[in-house]
Parts: C-alpha cells; sequence; structure tokens
C-alpha cells in the first residue's frame, strides 16, 4: 500500500468513482494492485477479486499482477490453478521459485524448499522485501527458527517494512520462549512508533505470558491510550485482571460494550467463581448471565456456566428454569448423564424426594447401564439418602450381587483365570462398599453378602465404611458368617 495515506486515498476515490460508472477503469497495475490489498486485509473480499480480475485484464504480462494473482488461487486452496499462473514468468524468476519453495513447505518438504530458497539467495544475497518474504512464507509455516533467520535481516528501523518484520520476529521469539529478546525486539517498534497499538498490544502477551502482570497491565493502558476499543489489548487486560484476582477491575471491565466480543467464556467463568468464592452472589450471577450469551466452541465451559445458572434458579425455586439450563446441549452429554447433573442439584438444594424421582426417571431411559447404576449410587450415598431410595438402592445391590456371584462362578470354572480364555473377564462390580453401607442403612441382610465378596475382592471399603457400625468380636469368624450368608442367598436365588 501507498506510504501516503492522503494519496491512497485519493488514489481509491477515484477508482470507486470509476467502477461505479460502470467503465473501463484505467490505472497502472501498482495502483490497482495497492487497492487489491486494502480490500484484502479490510476482507472485502469480493471487491478485492473484482479490482485484481480487472488488473490481469489491464496487465496479464505484468510480473506483479502473475504473482498476486497466482498467490490470490493459492490462498483459496487452487494449487493447481495458482501453479498454471505461476508458471507464466520464466524458470528462474524468484518469485516463482518461492512460490514453489511454498508449496514444498505446504507439504511438509523442507529439504526441497530449502534448495529453492538457496537458488533464491544465490549470489550473495537477497533484498530486504525478498529476505521478508521468505521469512514470512517460514512463519506462516510455523518454521519459526528458520524464519528467525531471515526476518533479522528485515529488522531494520530504516526498512519500509520493518514493523511487519519486527512483529513477525518478535513473534517466532516469542512462541520459542524467549520472552527476553523477543521484547527487546517490540520495544523497538514502540521506539519507531510510540502510538502503535498493535505493538503494544503484543507487548503485553509476551509480558502476560511471562507472568509480568503488573508490566502487561501498563503495555495494555498504553495500546488503549492509542486505541480505546482496541479488542486484543481489552482481552489481555481482562485476563490479567483476572489472574491478579481483581474482581471490581474486571467487572468495570465488562461493562465496555464489546465485552462479549473480547472475554472468552472462560474470562466469564473464572470472574464468576472468583466472585462466588467472595460470596457476592448477585455478582456472579450477573456476570455468569452475561457469559452465557457469549459464542464459543468451548462447550465445557458454556456447559459450566449453565449449571451455575441453574443453581442459582433453583435456589430462588425457579425449578423450570433449572432444569433447562441443565438439559441445554445434550448432544455432548447423555440425557441420561443430564438427569444425574439435574438430580445433583435437586440434592444439594435439599429437594430428596424430586432428586430421588429424576433418578428413577433416568433409570427407565433406553442405554442405562453399569456405569449409569454406579453414578446413581455414589450420587445417593454423598447425600446421605436411603429410605426414600430403597427401591434404587435394592436394584443396584441385585446387579452387584448378581454380578459377584458371576465373577465367582468364573472363578470356579477357571481356576482363579488361570484357564480362561484372554478377554474372558467378567466385569467387577462397581461400589461394593457403598453398597453394604446402604445395605446396613436398610437394614438389609444381604449386606454381608457384599462383604463377604468385598473380602474376597480385597475391595475393603465396605469395611472402611462398616467398621464403626458393627462389633465383630472375631474378625475371621465375620468373614465366615458373611460367606455362608452369601451361599444362603444364592440357594434362594
Amino acid at each position: 500500500m501507498r506510504n501516503n495515506d492522503n494519496d491512497f486515498e485519493q488514489l481509491l476515490r477515484r477508482y470507486e468513482a470509476a467502477r461505479d460508472k460502470g467503465g473501463t477503469v484505467y490505472m497502472e497495475a501498482a495502483d490497482l494492485l495497492d487497492i487489491y490489498d486494502y480490500y484484502a486485509e479490510t476482507f472485502r473480499n469480493d471487491e478485492a477479486h473484482e479490482v485484481l480480475q480487472r488488473a490481469v485484464r489491464l496487465y496479464p504480462d505484468d510480473s506483479d499482477v502473475v504473482v498476486a494473482h497466482a498467490y490470490y488461487h493459492k490462498n483459496v486452496g487452487d494449487w493447481q490453478k495458482a501453479r498454471n499462473i505461476i508458471n507464466r514468468l520464466p524458470e528462474d524468476d524468484d518469485y516463482r521459485r518461492l512460490f514453489y519453495a511454498e508449496e514444498a513447505l505446504n507439504r511438509a518438504d523442507l529439504r526441497e524448499t530449502q534448495r529453492l530458497v538457496a537458488e533464491i539467495a544465490r549470489g550473495g544475497g537477497v533484498s530486504q522485501d525478498t529476505a521478508l518474504d521468505i521469512g514470512e512464507m517460514y512463519y506462516d509455516a510455523g518454521y519459526y527458527l528458520e524464519a528467525e533467520e531471515w526476518l533479522r535481516q528485515c529488522n531494520t528501523p530504516r526498512f519500509h517494512e520493518f514493523e511487519r518484520a519486527a512483529d513477525a520476529l518478535a513473534d517466532c521469539l516469542f512462541r520459542r520462549g524467549e520472552y527476553e529478546a523477543a521484547i527487546a525486539v517490540v520495544e523497538r517498534i514502540i521506539d519507531e512508533d510510540p502510538y502503535s497499538a498493535s505493538a503494544w498490544v503484543q507487548l503485553a502477551k509476551i509480558q502476560y505470558t511471562d507472568r509480568r502482570d503488573l508490566e502487561a497491565l501498563e503495555s495494555c493502558d498504553f495500546a488503549l491510550a492509542a486505541d480505546k476499543d482496541n479488542i486484543e489489548a481489552l482481552a489481555v487486560r481482562a485476563d490479567v485482571l483476572l489472574r491478579l484476582e481483581r474482581a471490581d477491575d474486571a467487572i468495570e471491565l465488562l461493562k465496555h460494550p464489546y465485552a462479549q466480543t473480547f472475554c472468552s467464556a472462560e474470562n466469564f467463568l473464572a470472574l464468576g467463581l472468583l466472585l462466588l468464592e467472595a460470596e457476592r452472589d448477585d455478582d456472579a450471577e450477573a456476570v455468569f448471565r452475561q457469559g452465557s450469551a457469549v459464542l464459543t466452541d468451548s462447550y465445557d465451559t458454556l456447559d459450566k456456566i449453565h449449571r451455575h445458572l441453574a443453581h442459582f434458579a433453583a435456589r430462588r425455586g425457579r425449578f423450570d428454569d433449572a432444569r433447562a439450563l441443565i438439559f441445554r446441549n445434550t448432544d455432548r452429554q447423555s440425557y441420561i448423564q443430564r438427569h444425574h447433573v439435574y438430580a445433583s442439584l435437586l440434592f444439594f438444594t435439599h429437594h430428596e424426594a424430586e432428586a430421588v424421582d429424576t433418578l428413577r426417571q433416568a433409570r427407565q431411559l433406553p442405554g442405562y447401564g453399569a456405569h449409569d447404576t454406579a453414578e446413581m449410587v455414589i450420587q445417593l450415598h454423598d447425600a446421605q439418602c436411603y429410605q426414600p431410595a430403597g427401591d434404587l438402592w435394592k436394584a443396584a445391590i441385585d446387579e452387584a450381587v448378581t454380578t459377584l456371584y458371576n465373577n465367582m462362578e468364573w472363578a470356579e470354572e477357571t481356576n482363579d483365570g488361570e484357564n480362561a480364555e484372554p478377554g474372558t473377564e467378567p466385569e467387577a462390580p462397581a461400589c461394593l462398599g457403598i453398597l453394604a453401607y446402604a445395605a446396613y442403612q436398610l437394614k438389609d441382610t444381604q449386606f454381608a453378602v457384599l462383604i463377604g465378596g468385598a473380602v474376597q475382592y480385597d475391595l475393603l471399603t465396605a469395611f472402611h465404611l462398616l467398621g464403626d457400625k458393627i462389633d465383630f468380636a472375631d474378625h475371621d469368624l465375620a468373614i465366615d458368617d458373611a460367606l455362608r450368608l452369601s451361599e444362603n442367598w444364592k440357594r434362594k436365588k
């Protein structure tokens, strides 16, 4: 783009006026390409393509037009068409070599890329413009060490693309963990242009990553002084404030009209949790509500925000709202699991009967399996809910005992597994200790069966839970009694 912004603005107005009249636009190739670059950089893609087509029609043999045309098709993924266009240049043309070097890099052929770059650099060096092109090629492909070698050749304030080259160089150093060196490069940009918001933002990002939080905040302030609505500066500022746990400053930042653009869902979640920890529930709920409207690919984060909002709704007696929040986005989490989540919320808010009923509903759903039973058992145990959920406990106990005896029969038939076919081992019964404790609470003698099984399979949770409830005079006799009861139960079945 032209160095003189006023000249370019006049050029752009002249082009757009002629274009809008519907006539042929006669301009030099360099001017048309300047306008093309401007449209491309401002994401006006249709207008960029239109001006490029005009340049191609007027100057089909101009090397800069050929290169721009080839890279246009390369950037939209049409490598074959791009090759056909770039092949209009002579074989020894450096831009053609650079194109094929990039194609080789695209297919991860670094050796071929380096061979072609060496041909470009033959004879003792290249111009800073070409060095920048090579450096950016490596940088865009993620080859930061190779990029650094070429970008350093452009890292002089006299170079007309100094800031662009220095910005890429600083990012290469940053990505390789060389924070001090990266900071030094960015500070050179700032020395040349103290009002470069992008440079201050880059400095803030490096400082934040290096945990120099107060310096990062100061850099954000300078960036925002140059551009008060700079989205990247606001985003870094939000991250820093949250890491410093400066909740009030973060809340103030969220009042910005673009907050839902520069703040991630993770920011809203972190701030909400910080406010909950400070027992500022109303502020936390407001932050979670704001965060729930953020567009994000982070399903887990949004799900956590919805769960917190559901808790607030349930505490206020709005159970329909709470249930709706829990059952959002069921594509990633099964409908059965959502029932368990909602039941946990109901237990937490002391609505035991409704929680048990929700778990009963879950058991009726297609696909309900052993892992769901185990999750239900843990929930009921954590809530210390026994008698109201007696039917659920009985079902879980029966499943566990059946599994236990299947295992015992398998052990007898295979000499404790020595003669078993690979892959035939039965699934171990889950939560035996918890089930034994629940059976004791429900005055169900089957707890003895489970104690026996727990001992036999070295699952001593049952004894740990029941040790203060049952006074066995003789530990070994207790085991014998349990196993005898087990045999009685087995015969009854």
